[in-house]
């Protein structure tokens, strides 16, 4: 009968040991990760200042600053912000507003 050891496994945020299972659980619980970046409005502002973009850290020269988001006042810059545009508002289609189980003209007389 052959066992495996019990290798155990160090958390990196706080040093705990732990088995694999059970440090994949207690990261999940103790230390969640933080969720993606949404815009709430659509209203933003450029902004002419050197600052790092709170989605890549690149520091560039044109921001966007968007007051209304899940993380507060985050400035965006112009790579960034065509893809979180769209994670936040995605496209709507017109079958999105359609109304279902009417017949065309069926209240027509057939001739």
């Amino acid at each position: 009968m052959s066992t495996k050891p019990n290798k155990l496994f160090t958390c990196e945020v706080c040093g705990e040991k732990f088995g694999r299972n059970k440090l994949k659980k207690h990261r999940k619980e103790k230390h969640p990760q933080p969720g993606p970046l949404i815009l709430i409005s659509k209203r933003g502002a450029r902004v002419n200042e050197r600052m790092p973009c709170d989605a890549c850290k690149n520091h560039h020269n044109l921001l966007w600053r968007y007051s209304e988001s899940t993380k507060g006042t985050v400035h965006i810059c112009s790579v960034c912000k065509p893809k979180i545009i769209n994670r936040s508002f995605p496209k709507l289609d017109a079958l999105n507003f359609a109304q279902t189980g009417g017949g065309f003209e069926s209240k027509r007389s057939k001739h």
